[in-house]
């Protein structure tokens, strides 16, 4: 991998809160770009959260990391079956209740990072580890872009249907779902 200049998602979030749309939405198309091509490859992250995720200081450019516990469906299981893997703030239900990995646990996961861009907090962070769990099982997430004046009325929405509970409501593809919010950033005017 080559090296990059620059900091983490998490850094900037951490240092300057929630992002601009314009910025969100590069970042959704790059990580969604190499999502897509890890899952072309019958290879599912697992771990896809902003510290996972570096900015170029000198292009802009998101490029996703540690692939760790990246795992593919013609890999031996290097963990106990029902295992669970991952950061709790940005894992799918079906991960949580131990289910094998497949692409829409990536994409739930996409779905948490950009609701994180957002909101400047993961969907359901603030919270003690069971509460969390037991959010991304049960839970709705509220409006990433609440006290925004400068998000499109529907970006909440759509950023949203990433986290669809059952994993065939989620957009087909990460990069599918990169596109429907820069679609809604498009329909705003100040983008």
């Amino acid at each position: 991998m080559r090296l990059i200049v620059g900091c983490s998602l998490d850094e900037r979030i951490q240092e300057e809160g929630p992002l601009s749309i314009a910025h969100i939405v590069r970042i959704a198309r790059n990580v969604a770009g190499a999502i897509d091509a890890l899952h072309r490859a019958n290879l599912v992250h697992r771990d896809i959260k902003p510290s996972n995720v570096m900015l170029d200081a000198e292009n802009g450019d998101a490029c996703l990391t540690d692939f760790g516990l990246a795992r593919g469906g013609d890999y031996s299981a290097l963990t106990r079956a029902g295992q669970v893997l991952g950061t709790l703030d940005y894992l799918a239900p079906e991960a949580i209740r131990g289910e094998p990995p497949t692409p829409a646990v990536d994409i739930y996961a996409l779905g948490c990072l950009v609701f994180e861009c957002l909101a400047g907090h993961p969907p359901f962070g603030g919270r003690g580890p069971m509460q969390v769990g037991f959010a991304h099982l049960e839970e709705c997430p509220g409006d990433p872009c609440s006290g925004r004046s400068d998000s499109p009325a529907d970006l909440g929405e759509i950023v949203n249907h990433a986290l669809a509970k059952l994993a065939g409501d989620r957009p087909p593809t990460a990069t599918a779902y990169a596109t429907l919010i820069a679609a809604a950033a498009r329909g705003h005017r100040r983008y």
